[in-house]
């Protein structure tokens, strides 16, 4: 069902650099203002200045962040900063990390070229809302240099590990590139250009579908970009174009080594419900455990110990801000709820849904639109950054969720629906300047 293809990738000419470590960067939507000065200022060659160009109020139509990186990715191949392979190639990337417990982690996974297909043939599926604002920045970005500067991250499932066993064999020699990031995370990057090896992995893809890990407004935009390039060449679905396909990484979901985390909801300010009325509320559909904590931390704590089967939801509010909230869903009553409320009941099955549907938007009242929009709600994914805004008062309620489960992630994809934004968190994430996909 997945139509993947090598391609002649660009990469930075190392034998310009002692390094690539000062080039690279993390995806564009991680990399706040503050992060974006430091890249900035770490080399004039850093990638940031392709993914994610400064805004400036002297800004125009004929010069902005867009035509800006399209100026200096032209001149940075140019000046052989950038160089192009003369080969079709794959490549093997390998990320080293180790985990909130402190257990070391390898993921692995290969970035190649995958076919562009609606999400109605079910060969590459969805599995989050997006919104209007990232795609139209992506789409001016790949429309002013006609590349892909990032991959998408998607997983795939092969529970024999044909694919990573074939990739392990082939590369156990020197890495292409092996760079440790700002997060402690060490990237090694093989490129594969050995046609047998390419031609068993494409085989063994053509019979799976993938599911979008990370990556939707990129990929919705890559859409767009390929309909008004056909539109503008008057051309068809030919495999020999470029444009038809984009850049995407693939990791096997039944690996060890993929981890999903949560992301942890925060409300700035209630209004419209006080805390005994809530609990009373979530009292018809879930048990309540109270734990008291002197530190915000023990909260995680307790919360890690309960089965992850049964899809506890913690929370805190600031009106009794020493105690956690667990709540046990009762889910016979749930799906029942959901059914009168016309949300699919597999949707029960992760705790994000229940959330959202039953919690936010049935027992708070909140509405759904802004909820989408992110007014009033924050989503975090890191525990101290929550630690610190529970301390700060900067958030009335605080709901902390569990890792969720990769297999009902897909099985509710395969189903066609789309899940809550940010439901998933797979980490840690890829870098940006690798490899660089022409789409001309």
């Amino acid at each position: 069902m997945v139509k993947i293809s090598p391609f002649k990738g660009i990469t930075y000419n190392q034998t310009k650099f002692e390094t690539i470590k000062d080039l690279v960067a993390p995806p564009y939507d991680v990399i706040s203002p503050q992060y974006q000065d430091t890249l900035y200022k770490r080399d004039k060659y850093n990638v940031v200045r392709l993914i994610l160009g400064k805004i400036y109020d002297s800004d125009t139509l004929q010069d902005n962040r867009y035509t800006r990186s399209a100026k200096d990715y032209s001149q940075w191949l140019q000046e052989a900063i950038l160089i192009q392979s003369d080969k079709p190639k794959i490549y093997y990337y390998i990320q080293k990390y180790k985990d909130t417990k402190g257990i070391d982690v390898t993921r692995k996974g290969f970035i190649a070229r995958c076919y562009l297909e609606e999400f109605s043939t079910g060969a590459v599926l969805p599995h989050e809302e997006t919104m209007g604002g990232p795609k139209k920045d992506r789409f001016d970005l790949m429309s002013a240099t006609n590349v892909n500067f990032s991959q998408i991250f998607s997983i795939y499932s092969d529970p024999e590990k044909q694919i990573d066993n074939i990739l392990t064999e082939k590369c156990s020699g020197k890495p292409m590139a092996d760079v440790t990031d700002d997060d402690g995370v060490r990237h090694i990057f093989y490129e594969i250009d050995n046609v047998d090896v390419i031609d068993k992995v494409k085989i063994l893809m053509a019979n799976k579908s993938v599911l979008i890990a990370d990556g939707h407004h990129r990929y919705e935009t890559a859409l767009k970009y390929r309909d008004a390039k056909r539109a503008e060449n008057n051309t068809n679905d030919s495999e020999d174009i470029p444009y038809n396909y984009v850049m995407m990484y693939f990791a096997n979901m039944d690996d060890d080594g993929l981890r999903v985390y949560p992301t942890h909801r925060l409300l700035k300010k209630i209004t419209n419900i006080k805390l005994e009325s809530l609990l009373e509320k979530l009292d018809e559909y879930f048990v309540s455990l109270e734990k008291d904590f002197n530190k915000f931390e023990e909260c995680f704590t307790w919360l890690s110990k309960e089965s992850p089967q049964e899809l506890p939801i913690g929370f805190v509010s600031q009106e009794k801000p020493n105690t956690l909230y667990i709540l046990k869903p009762d889910l016979s009553k749930i799906k029942e709820q959901l059914d009168k409320l016309n949300v699919p009941k597999i949707l029960s099955k992760l705790d994000v849904a229940i959330l959202h549907k039953l919690i936010f938007e049935n027992l708070m009242g909140l509405d759904t639109i802004e909820l989408k929009n992110q007014n009033n709600i924050e989503f975090v994914r890191d525990e101290q950054e929550v630690v610190s805004k529970f301390n700060n008062k900067t958030a009335e309620l605080i709901f902390l969720l569990g890792s969720p489960d990769v297999t009902s992630i897909k099985e509710i994809c395969a189903s066609g629906l789309r899940m809550p934004q940010k439901t998933t968190y797979f980490y840690p994430k890829l870098l940006s300047g690798l490899v660089i996909n022409p789409l001309s």
